[in-house]
């Protein structure tokens, strides 16, 4: 068994979450969303398309070749029907190489559902994707409401979003693949 090898897991293959709060998630451009002023949460407008972006780094642990879940988890601000449309899009970097392009903005789909009530929380998947990746390779994502293109016509709050992984191993046995 080589040195690498001995920090796969044998039995189990969990899954973790690389998590971006809504608080902690820092905005600036000419199309954020606002942001509540009591709970801190980011409040995306109805009628405009506004979006946030960030960068995530794979963990170690991270099972490579294995599907990677993007989840965008929110409540609506008012007890109202509609629906809400998020999207996103992303691109990615090994260590060393250059990003790929962006992929287009992707529709996600509400798995669990508000019931038209106001602070439910509810959940919007996207479709899961791969990545050819080695250790140290990250992931630059943009998520958005497509405001004016849904039927829900007052503002949503974000929870946060998240990027759901598989896990293999404890860790790796170099800092950086070169």
């Amino acid at each position: 068994m080589s040195v690498s090898d001995s920090n796969i897991l044998t039995n189990a293959e969990p899954f973790t979450q690389l998590v971006f709060h809504s608080q902690d998630i820092n905005v600036k451009g000419s199309s954020d969303p606002g942001r509540d002023t009591t709970s801190g949460l980011l409040e995306f407008d109805a009628s405009s398309t506004e979006e946030i972006a960030g960068v995530a780094m794979l963990p170690r642990q991270f099972k490579h070749g294995s599907s990677i879940s993007p989840v965008v988890h929110w409540s609506k601000t008012s007890s109202a029907s509609g629906t809400v449309k998020w999207q996103w899009r992303y691109r990615f970097a090994d260590m060393g190489l250059n990003a790929s392009t962006f992929t287009e903005w992707t529709d996600g789909i509400e798995q669990i559902g508000n019931g038209d009530t106001a602070d439910r929380h509810a959940r919007t998947d996207f479709p899961d994707f791969t990545i050819s990746s080695s250790t140290g390779a990250l992931i630059q994502w943009g998520v958005r409401r497509a405001g004016g293109s849904d039927t829900y016509s007052a503002d949503v709050q974000l929870y946060a979003f998240s990027l759901n992984l598989k896990l293999d191993r404890i860790g790796s046995s170099e800092e950086f693949s070169s």
